[in-house]
């Protein structure tokens, strides 16, 4: 033998198992009754291991090609599988369309396979109206209900702010003391550009405050006039700036006028600049205003900066998320 003994087992089988004994191991020669019954163990062990024929775990590559070469052998092998193609190709229709037919044969429905899939008509019972969506009012819609008082010649001659308290007060004088019918409903009222505008929340109010105009006539020896406030006000927009400090306590009226005079090449006329609210700070006054879409188009001219005093400020359109932020209730 050589550096190491091998015992072969003839498991009348194509394969032999070789089993070797390492030079320095007790198992080196099987010369005693003990060693003779391991090799006996040994030799029934690899027997059956013979008799098992196992492989190794083929993978995904070997196994198609072993399916393959069967194909090959079998002569059901083809280089190129061809394409399923449906029935409707033939009659040239788009692909990827399957028509479905009834026992007649007449065409009932149509079902894209590769577009979106869609609903059959039997299962969509049409929307009711509770199910419809709500109808967006735009900013002139909502203006519906707001009515608008003004004076003979407007907008040459406008309402103050005194002619708007009195004017409340006068309106409230018609209103029926014994209670018998429901009287008007009110939101609000304020002065607007000029005129007293009063929000109604019912058409029977509007129609009574239309009666009451009448009955008063003339206000200072002038026609009083109303009308929807949508078609007498011109379209706003809210903006907001900061006054300096230097101008912290003055009043409103006095820097209209001077961001009227400062910029005077852009025709800026503040009469019909409307105040929303004020808040005061300790390095100025912050001011939002509801100015015409006429104005907001000359401050873009500007990009939103006017001259006042000795400094330039900025004005900013006041959006929606931060409006209730500035107004709060106004």
């Amino acid at each position: 033998m050589s550096s190491k003994d091998s015992v072969y087992e003839d498991t009348n089988d194509e394969t032999l198992i070789e089993i070797q004994y390492p030079i320095g191991n007790t198992l080196t020669k099987p010369n005693t009754a003990e060693s003779l019954v391991c090799d006996q163990e040994l030799r029934v062990v690899a027997s059956k291991l013979n008799r098992m024929h196992l492989a190794p775990k083929l993978s995904c590559a070997q196994r198609r090609k072993l399916k393959r070469q069967k194909k090959i052998a079998a002569g059901t092998w083809t280089l190129e599988k061809p394409s399923k193609q449906f029935d409707s190709h033939a009659r040239g229709e788009p692909a990827g369309t399957n028509v479905l037919q009834n026992k007649t044969g007449d065409q009932t429905s149509s079902s894209s396979i590769a577009g979106e899939r869609k609903r059959p008509a039997e299962h969509s019972p049409p929307r009711t109206s509770t199910e419809s969506k709500k109808t967006k009012f735009s900013h002139s819609e909502s203006l519906v209900t707001k009515m608008a008082i003004y004076l003979e010649g407007y907008p040459n001659i406008k309402l103050s702010d005194e002619d708007a308290y009195n004017l409340q007060m006068k309106v409230l004088e018609h209103l029926d003391p014994t209670g018998v019918d429901n009287g008007p409903q009110f939101y609000s009222c304020r002065i607007e550009c000029g005129a007293f505008v009063v929000t109604c929340a019912n058409q029977p109010t509007q129609k009574w405050l239309i009666d009451c105009v009448k009955k008063i006539g003339k206000w200072k020896e002038l026609t009083l006039q109303v009308t929807l406030a949508s078609k007498l006000l011109k379209p706003s927009t809210n903006v907001i700036t900061k006054i300096p400090l230097v101008m912290k306590d003055d009043p409103m009226e006095i820097i209209l006028q001077r961001i009227e005079s400062q910029n005077i090449d852009l025709d800026i006329k503040t009469k019909d600049w409307r105040i929303l609210n004020i808040n005061l700070e300790p390095n100025g006054k912050t001011v939002v205003f509801s100015v015409p879409d006429e104005i907001l188009g000359k401050l873009k001219e500007r990009r939103f900066g006017l001259f006042l005093g000795f400094e330039k400020i900025q004005f900013s359109v006041v959006d929606k998320k931060s409006a209730g932020k500035w107004l709060g209730s106004t």
